[in-house]
């Protein structure tokens, strides 16, 4: 499963802040970015959210919300204003 089907499936975000994810993983809203080499701050931040059913939630929530941005109507939105003024600078 992608990151972004995760998302969509409401799942909060717990990742290292990589270059793809740091786009997509909005600490505070849908999960928590944890440093790549500090293991015992990533695992109380799983623990933090199975101790807290609100948490759990709002980040669910929030991913659920954020993935409405990859949806398929938003992304051919885009490519058509890309492509619109790709063909505006053309002329």
């Amino acid at each position: 499963m992608t990151v972004i089907e995760a998302m969509a499936a409401g799942l909060p975000m717990i990742s290292v802040p990589d270059k793809g994810l740091i786009e997509l993983v909005k600490p505070g809203i849908n999960g928590f970015l944890s440093p790549a080499d500090q293991p015992d701050e990533m695992a109380e931040k799983i623990l933090e959210l199975i101790d807290n059913d609100e948490l759990l939630k709002k980040f669910g929530d929030g991913s659920r919300i954020l993935a409405m941005e990859f949806s398929k109507e938003n992304i051919t939105s885009l490519l058509e204003k890309i492509y619109q003024n790709a063909i505006n600078l053309k002329l």
